[in-house]
């Protein structure tokens, strides 16, 4: 079940949270971290981006952490742009999380030392004398569509339009990675199926779902796409390739991109011989809405949690706004 916070941003209330910024920033230093935008309130991205920094703000003011907060927030370059300060509003967004799911917390403590160089981002105490932590990170659509972009650049498609005197279509979705798959492998299958089987066809291979039609059906056809494609809720990359070929490559957040980011968190700060610890992984929040209906792939992250030695949970998180002030934070608690 997904689990929110929400708030509604007006130019009233930015004004409020700038008054806030400019009572700890140098007014100075502060207009130099929305380099590239005016801070005029009366526009929806300075307004949201002000309100969302003073959030983040008052989150390590409870926890007495301000000098911190605004020693990170001093190196990073921009809060418009991504980067040093989308790690650090990811962890404080973290920590709000945190405030929320433990509510005995009475101490927070960012990349505290606990185990040789291993910092953990967050080390939290509780009031009965316990202490677990919390690792943050994030995977981005970005890299998702990326790698279905650097696949489709290896598919063999010179063989595959030989394969058929019409120009053709196809569409693989993948059940995690592309990286995983050999795109020469996938280009031989598709051209045997242009060869040999009547179109449309649908084969399967370790997973992967495959459709190979004529491209001129396709676009007598409303969309491109097929209708199992576009209804999906997956992430796509479509090519047009000239009048000659055309094909869609799409996959979703999956189990194993999860657990390929739990592991690496993992490996980076030793959690496996520290113990107790939670990981905080954003996504999109589209992405999330999927991820919150995927039974399967969280099912499986219970498993993994139950038979782990050092894995408390997981929490699977996700940011919404939009140009009339809503915003929301939102997650799914997995232990």
């Amino acid at each position: 079940m997904i689990r929110h916070f929400e708030t509604t941003i007006t130019k009233e209330s930015a004004q409020k949270d700038l008054e806030l910024l400019q009572s700890v920033i140098e007014v100075s230093k502060l207009a130099k971290k929305f380099t590239g935008i005016e801070l005029n309130l009366d526009h929806s991205f300075p307004r949201n981006t002000i309100a969302i920094l003073a959030m983040l703000y008052r989150a390590a003011q409870r926890h007495k952490l301000e000098k911190s907060f605004l020693a990170e927030l001093g190196q990073t370059d921009s809060v418009v742009t991504a980067g040093r300060y989308g790690e650090l509003s990811e962890r404080y967004l973290a920590l709000m999380i945190a405030e929320k799911e433990f509510p005995d917390i009475s101490q927070a403590l960012p990349e505290h030392k606990v185990l040789g160089d291993s910092n953990p981002d967050w080390t939290f105490r509780t009031k009965q004398g316990l202490e677990f932590y919390l690792e943050v990170s994030a995977i981005t659509i970005q890299k998702i569509v990326d790698d279905l972009q650097a696949f489709g650049g290896r598919i063999p498609t010179r063989q595959i339009i030989s394969a058929h005197n019409d120009p053709l279509y196809f569409e693989v979705i993948f059940p995690d990675n592309p990286r995983n798959f050999d795109p020469g492998t996938i280009g031989r299958l598709i051209a045997e199926a242009a060869r040999t089987q009547a179109l449309p066809a649908t084969l399967t291979h370790n997973g992967l779902q495959i459709l190979v039609d004529l491209l001129s059906t396709r676009r007598q056809l409303p969309q491109l796409i097929s209708n199992d494609l576009n209804s999906g809720h997956l992430l796509k990359s479509t090519r047009l390739m000239g009048g000659r070929l055309a094909y869609t490559l799409a996959t979703k957040i999956s189990f194993k991109e999860v657990t390929d980011k739990i592991s690496q968190k993992k490996k980076s700060n030793k959690l496996d011989q520290i113990g107790n610890a939670w990981v905080c992984i954003f996504v999109d929040d589209t992405e999330l809405k999927n991820f919150s209906k995927d039974g399967t792939t969280i099912k499986h992250l219970q498993t993994r949690v139950s038979r782990s030695k050092w894995l408390n949970g997981v929490i699977v998180a996700g940011r919404y706004q939009d140009t009339n002030g809503n915003w929301k934070l939102s997650y799914v608690r997995i232990d």
